[in-house]
Formats: structure tokens, sequence, C-alpha cells
């Protein structure tokens, strides 16, 4: 059994939960193409990592809190083990995290 301390909170977790990662990661169109990176080329060596991309799906301007706001609800409601949210500065989604 290992403690992680994540966004404030103490979480226990087993050796076993420790290989499965869930992720959920949201962007704005001005942190589409990063996402879209960072989905393809990420791997942690030994762990299966599950992404939870809750959108946009592409480069037509949209609105961060709609992403941010999903993203921040997978972390509460336990959907999602961890959080990437991305946006032009990366100011709004800190504000909406």
């Amino acid at each position: 059994m290992r403690v992680l301390y994540t966004y404030g909170a103490l979480r226990q977790t087993s050796n076993e939960d420790l290989m499965n990662i869930t992720i959920a990661i949201g962007s704005d169109h001005r942190g589409y193409e990063l996402k879209k990176n960072i989905l393809e080329h990420t791997a942690l060596a030994g762990y299966t990592i599950v992404w939870n991309d809750v959108g946009t799906y592409s480069t037509e301007q949209t609105d961060y809190p709609i992403y941010a706001k999903k993203v921040a609800y997978d972390l509460v409601s336990n959907k999602a083990d961890y959080g990437i949210m991305l946006c032009g500065t990366g100011i709004g989604m800190s504000i909406m995290a």
C-alpha cells in the first residue's frame, strides 16, 4: 500500500493500482495540437495509461471552461486519477481547476 499526494488530498493505493493510471485530458482549441502530441507520444514504463479525452477534438475556436469543467468533474467523481488541462496561456485552466 502506498500513499499518494494528489490535488491536496491523500489517497491510498495498492501497488497494482499504480500500474493502471486513468488520466482525464482536455483542451481548448489553442491546446489541441499539444493534447494530440501528448496522447500519441506519452508512455510510462511499467504503467498502463487509460486516457479519458474530454475534448476539444479540433482547432475550431471554443471556450476553455467547457473542458476544464469536464476534467475537474472526472477527478472529483473518481473517474480519473489525474488530470491535464491545456489552453493558450494556462491561466484560464488554472483558475478553473
